[in-house]
């Protein structure tokens, strides 16, 4: 990519007129916009933060926010920076539009090194890890709101984060409980074993990985209750880092003996696996367009994994010598950063490297940025050094030969505008945009980037956003032989809509376009949907009147052109109710007309209702249904029958099902027997090696069995009678009779004579 000087500090003003917006090139210091994909970047060796935009891979501020030497870090929210400094336990304000610095303010005490500040879309919070104490803290004064609160005993590398509504999540691995911070409210869930246990995001809802118990589990946003547990492949000298997919519900674990895990948490599945180098020292990874990217500490490297095939593209080294750097994403573009050195860049999705010089290090006073509220007389800020792609040498940035002339290197380049079909756009709607030149020649070539994560081509393209935010939509065009660059912050609202509130029916339901009241009695919906509302009594009730919404006495139908909050229906009483009571002589099940036997056997209905019942067994092995008696009659199913009589009473009749009775006679060796039965059956082996007949009866029967032993055999063998088995209760000492009781939970018994050869001597 070629690098557009000054694209951080070109754009001055911007007037809306008709859908247009315009911005033309004025004095960089005094008015500078945090464009798309622009990430602020530490360097604790100097003790300074950097913005470098990520289309060009140019630094478009550098910042003097602590001494050189101190551990410094800095996070983001939107155009806004927050310089860490740990070293001194304190936070400064970097305001990305002027870049004034804030002065020094420390909202938890003694923190210092352990100092942490956790930037939400509209919440700022500054973490103690030690102590494991959280403060919510003003993101413009930097003051502490409200009492500080305790959320864990320790906190680690991982273990906590704050969602896209300012939720503050973390997981103390000393109990594995997971702590929800909200409006200064806090709430505690026991969640994952105690021990070394993980909290991340993926699409905006939190996912503990249990390192113990070998589990990602995913918790609800709003109750931080489970919604989901799957298994992980973790070995006992595993060490896990994660992290969570910003906009799909997958989950990202890299297991130190190198192996990728892909949890797919729709799927419940955690089965992907993408092999990484052995013995390494990998990071968190970061994903932009389907691609994650994973830090090789050990190397400098950088894995770039294509999701959809689970193969790795490339291996790009970033960093000469091995050591911990970051990582990170902004609007899809991914940046890397040494903390302690000059070193940083742009990593493209093909694995092209562009890096870039945060200061000169021989000289990192050079290029310091002078906030626009410096005074008269300020010194204009000047770029510091760029390495060129492949080298680690700066390359010195341009210079007026004296204050306020330009070279003719840095004329002034062509003004473009910003056209958009809609410059108040909201969610889901496509809008057009185009980029024109405002001084004669128009752009060939542009390429967009939406502040989403999407990008789209060509001087007239397209685009809608998928949820309410402002977007910084950047443009890069070619007019002839020149480059010229700019942005515009774009609003997205939600898509409007209107609520739908059903008064709570008394005697009934009210149903209709996600309204199902009582539970459900109130939705919001786009506007001009059309409402249809439902009306359905309950048993013993009949329909009756709406009340603000016009139509039949069942249902009522209408446009909705705005908030319809008193929507109520008055269902009638039956007039003259009468019984309907059903009776069972064993046990059934009885349902229909309100009737769920045996649980509920009698409702009130209004006279003349027609009822319709259905019957069947609640055992099918031992009962099978018989007739109907009462109102109804027969055996025909399901009953029909007209409540006209004060107490309608349906019987239901049901018949034990016969128990089969089987008796089995085997013989060993050559011997033969009879089972006589005393009902006159028998069970004879007749030379055969078993022989079975079965005979049936009701509970309470009994049947005599007696076993005889056959003749001896002319070659020598002699029968005997061994023994009974089976479920009949018979002895099993030898004994030839054995009498046989039926049960009424039996539905079938079972009985073996064991005949046994005997050879005389």
């Amino acid at each position: 990519m070629r690098n557009i000087r000054g694209l951080g500090l070109a754009v001055v003003a911007a007037l809306a007129v008709t859908g247009v917006v315009l911005f033309g090139e004025g004095s960089p210091a005094q008015d500078t916009r945090l464009l798309s994909g622009a990430a602020w970047l530490a360097s604790g060796k100097v003790g300074q933060v950097t913005l470098l935009d990520g289309m060009t891979a140019e630094v478009s501020a550098q910042v003097q926010v602590a001494p050189s030497g101190n551990s410094l870090a800095v996070v983001q929210q939107g155009t806004t920076a927050y310089a860490v400094d740990r070293s001194a336990g304190t936070i400064r304000r970097i305001d990305g539009a002027t870049f004034d610095v804030s002065q020094p303010e420390t909202p938890i005490a003694d923190a210092s090194r352990d100092l942490t500040v956790i930037p939400g879309r509209t919440a700022l919070y500054t973490v103690d890890n030690r102590r494991g104490i959280l403060a919510d803290t003003d993101p413009r004064t930097l003051q502490r709101r409200g009492e500080m609160i305790s959320v864990a005993d320790k906190l680690t590398a991982g273990t906590a984060a704050v969602d896209d509504e300012g939720v503050f999540w973390s997981i103390d691995p000393a109990t594995g409980k997971v702590a929800r911070v909200h409006d200064g409210q806090r709430s505690l869930h026991d969640v994952a074993e105690p021990g070394e246990s993980l909290i991340t995001l993926a699409n905006g809802h939190p996912v503990v990985i249990d390192r113990k118990g070998a589990r990602a589990i995913s918790l609800s946003s709003t109750t931080a209750s489970v919604v989901d547990t799957i298994q992980l492949d973790v070995r006992p000298d595993d060490v896990l880092r994660a992290s969570g997919s910003p906009h799909n519900e997958r989950l990202y674990v890299v297991h130190k003996r190198g192996v990728l895990t892909v949890c797919d948490l729709l799927e419940s599945d955690c089965s992907k696996v993408v092999p990484l180098a052995g013995d390494s020292d990998f990071g968190a990874p970061v994903e932009s367009d389907n691609r994650l990217f994973v830090p090789n500490y050990a190397t400098g490297e950088v894995w770039i994994i294509d999701l959809q095939r689970s193969a790795v593209l490339a291996k790009p080294k970033v960093l000469d010598t091995g050591s911990t750097f970051q990582l990170l994403t902004k609007d899809s573009v991914v940046f890397y950063n040494d903390l302690m050195s000059e070193k940083a860049g742009v990593i493209q999705l093909d694995g092209t490297v562009t890096p870039t010089a945060k200061y000169d290090p021989k000289n990192p006073a050079r290029g310091v940025t002078t906030p626009v509220t410096g005074g008269p007389g300020t010194q204009q800020p000047t770029k510091p050094a760029t390495a060129k792609p492949g080298t680690d040498k700066p390359t010195p940035s341009r210079q007026t030969d004296q204050p306020g002339q330009r070279t003719g290197a840095d004329k002034p380049k062509s003004q473009l505008k910003i056209s958009m079909s809609d410059v108040s756009p909201i969610v889901g709607q496509p809008i057009e945009l185009r980029v024109q030149s405002l001084s004669g020649d128009q752009p060939t070539e542009a390429q967009w980037m939406f502040g989403d994560g999407a990008s789209g081509d060509g001087a007239t393209t397209s685009h809608k956003w998928a949820a309410a935010n402002t977007y910084q939509v950047a443009v890069k065009a070619r007019i002839g032989t020149e480059e010229v660059a700019t942005s515009v912050p774009v609003t997205v609202s939600a898509t409007p809509t209107y609520k739908v509130r059903v008064r709570t029916p008394d005697g009934g339901k009210i149903t209709g376009n996600g309204i199902d009241c009582p539970g459900t009695c109130e939705v919001d919906l786009p506007p001009d949907t059309g409402i249809k509302l439902v009306a359905t009594p309950s048993q013993g009730r009949t329909h009756g009147s709406w009340q603000n919404c016009p139509g039949s006495t069942t249902s009522c139908e209408f446009v909705l052109t705005g908030d319809r909050l008193n929507i109520g229906y008055t269902f009638g009483t039956a007039a003259d109710p009468v019984t309907v009571r059903v009776t069972q002589n064993a046990d059934g099940i009885v349902e229909g007309s309100g009737i769920t036997c045996p649980s509920t056997c009698e409702v009130q209905v209004p006279r003349n209702t027609e009822i319709s019942l259905s019957a069947r067994a609640a055992d099918p092995d031992r009962h099978a249904f018989d007739k109907w008696g009462g109102a109804c009659t027969g055996a025909v199913q399901p009953c029909k029958v007209k409540a006209s009589a004060n107490v309608t009473t349906v019987q239901t009749t049901w018949k034990r099902k016969p128990i089969k009775l089987t008796i089995t006679c085997t013989k060993i060796y050559d011997a033969d027997g009879t089972i006589s039965v005393s009902n006159g059956s028998k069970c004879v082996t007749a030379g055969r090696a078993s022989t079975s007949i079965v005979v049936t009866g009701k509970p309470g029967d009994s049947f005599d069995l007696v076993a005889t032993e056959d003749a001896p055999k002319r070659d020598g063998y002699t029968s005997h009678f061994d023994k009974y088995g089976g479920t009949g209760g018979c002895r099993t000492d030898g004994t030839k009779t054995c009498q046989v009781t039926l049960k009424d939970t039996d539905t079938e018994v079972t009985v073996t004579g064991h005949f046994r050869g005997l050879k005389k001597n």
